[in-house]
């Protein structure tokens, strides 16, 4: 899992993830799986007019989902 996000000058965030969260569905004709991932986000964002802030222990979730409909 990658747990770092990286954009130049505009995105360095580092996810450290506490939970996991997995559901599936398999009707044979209807899929689903999804995992999320629940976290802390620790880093900076900047803005358009370069201004940056700091994100310290910002909870959050990243998912990834498959499904067939």
């Amino acid at each position: 899992m990658q747990t770092e996000l990286h954009t130049p000058s505009r995105v360095d965030l580092e996810f450290a993830p506490f939970k996991e969260r997995v559901a599936k569905t398999d009707f044979k004709l209807l899929f689903s799986e999804v995992h999320q991932i629940f976290g802390r986000y620790r880093g900076t964002v900047r803005a358009d007019d370069g201004a940056g802030v700091r994100l310290d222990d910002l909870i959050g979730f990243a998912e990834e989902h498959h499904a067939r409909w």
